[in-house]
């Protein structure tokens, strides 16, 4: 998910370890604490959580390992914000067991190598950690995943939570697609992403892709189809919001093609329809007023 969808990975248990690996007062703490397999306090993970977050720059984050139970579910939406959705890697307990001692054997972790610690650690994420999943359930935000299957198979489920909702905006200059776009992203929540708009802001970017989009256009050239699906790629990934109108893209088959393959099937194509006389009327009288 972080490759493909530009998100910031933080890990709780990764958090907490490096904590207590750096021998602080209060990482001896939590050390003894996790040893048990029981849970650190509240307080003390969302205060990690937020710190680690303003940190990283980021806008768009995998909390892995939280909330485990429902007042951490509560307290961060209350203090920080409102999760996107929660996914649920589902399984057995003697998978859970299986897995946990497999990965004992390279992790270092002693919670991964010690029968009695796991069978703690499953028993309090079924008494704590489950009410936190049914929460994000009835809130209509659980994404559930048959975690029993192969590691590609438990990704074709995975990645299909998080592909954009991605709607294509097409006609003719001057038939209004960007009018209707900014109407739309206001009201529906869309973000408005213009193909050319892109283009141009790489180019003012002086990055070593506006470099080559610069020197085609001076030339007269078209900007080459991966090129530009590169350029919207990576326009996607960095965005916060998760839907989109593209407007100006696709103008081939061959493009749409390319995007559906790469990034995300669109969900349905806006067309606005303009007859010709119409859109040189509008296109002059934009012109005059620019003039």
């Amino acid at each position: 998910v972080v490759k493909e969808f530009g998100f910031t990975h933080l890990s709780t248990g990764d958090l907490l370890r490096a904590e207590a690996a750096s021998g602080s007062e209060q990482g001896q703490r939590l050390s003894a604490i996790m040893s048990k397999g029981e849970l650190v306090p509240d307080e003390e993970i969302l205060a990690m959580l937020k710190t680690a977050m303003d940190r990283s720059g980021a806008n768009k984050f995998l909390l892995d390992g939280f909330p485990r139970k429902l007042e951490q579910a509560f307290k961060f939406e209350q203090q920080v914000g409102a999760c996107s959705f929660c996914v649920s890697f589902d399984c057995s307990d003697e998978t859970m067991k299986r897995r946990l001692l497999k990965r004992g054997e390279t992790s270092g972790r002693a919670d991964d190598a010690d029968e009695a610690t796991i069978a703690t650690r499953i028993q309090t994420f079924h008494d704590e950690s489950e009410a936190a999943i049914d929460f994000y359930e009835r809130l209509g935000r659980l994404r559930r995943v048959d975690a029993e299957q192969d590691e590609e198979t438990i990704w074709a489920q995975v990645r299909a939570f998080f592909q954009p909702r991605v709607v294509f905006v097409t006609g003719p200059p001057g038939a209004g697609k960007g009018t209707q776009c900014a109407k739309i992203a206001a009201r529906y929540g869309y973000e408005h992403v213009s193909a050319g708009d892109l283009l141009r802001a790489e180019v003012a970017r002086g990055s070593t892709d506006g470099a080559t989009i610069e020197r085609l256009i001076r030339n007269g050239q078209l900007v080459p189809d991966d090129l530009t699906l590169k350029v919207i790629q990576r326009a996607i990934s960095r965005s916060a919001s998760n839907a989109f109108l593209l407007d100006g893209y696709p103008r081939t088959m061959k493009q749409a093609l390319a995007f559906e393959h790469a990034v995300a099937p669109c969900e349905f194509v806006l067309n606005l329809s303009c007859p010709d006389g119409v859109c040189r009327e509008r296109l002059v009288a934009a012109f005059e007023r620019l003039a």
